[in-house]
């Protein structure tokens, strides 16, 4: 039976309420069968990461309680740079007559297409696109063909706009944290990651 899949792959450093709300929301309005939560190992980008296994321990707290969620730890198991459009092809592979969604807020769609061999990731899924206030979605859609467009869901729901680099600037802001790092996220990262 074919399922429809959901891949929401990140840093996690660390993880967040959007993070959360993207993977719900993807659920309920794509109808999707299950989410699978894939951090990556080392980012292709120079950002700040948090130890593996503390991102790891925070993801399993976050996500504990949401149904049709898991975790895939192909790019933690490789000692490289992680790299989207891979991992993808090794989704197609695994999977050739699912349906592959790979998730994604509406920031890092902004920067898609710079992304590694970015039209690769199109060609293995497609793109579900949480709109975030005041963001302009169309600076990777001038890129891509209407083939690709097509591709492309946004979700009707917004999320609210937090970072994971916002969270590590204002760590000891105790109800900041507890807003946008529920589920014990806020008080592991406060012992753990301070």
């Amino acid at each position: 039976m074919t399922k429809r899949i959901g891949i929401l792959g990140g840093t996690f450093s660390p993880p967040h309420i959007g993070h959360l709300l993207l993977a719900r929301y993807a659920i309920e309005e794509m109808a999707l069968d299950e989410v699978q939560i894939m951090p990556c190992h080392i980012p292709p980008h120079k950002e700040t990461t948090l130890p593996t296994e503390h991102r790891i321990e925070m993801l399993k707290l976050l996500f504990n309680d949401e149904p049709r969620t898991s975790f895939d730890y192909r790019e933690i198991n490789q000692d490289k740079i992680s790299l989207t459009y891979l991992s993808m092809q090794e989704w197609r592979a695994e999977r050739p007559n699912d349906q592959l969604f790979f998730i994604m807020g509406a920031d890092s769609f902004d920067d898609f297409t710079n992304w590694d061999d970015w039209q690769n990731i199109l060609d293995n899924c497609d793109l579900i696109i949480a709109k975030r206030n005041q963001t302009d979605l169309s600076l990777s859609m001038k890129k891509m063909s209407q083939a690709q467009i097509k591709k492309l869901h946004f979700l009707e729901k917004n999320i609210p706009t937090i970072s994971s680099t916002q969270i590590r600037s204002n760590h000891q802001d105790i109800d900041f944290m507890d807003s946008v790092c529920p589920n014990g996220v806020a008080k592991y990262y406060s012992a753990n990651c301070s």
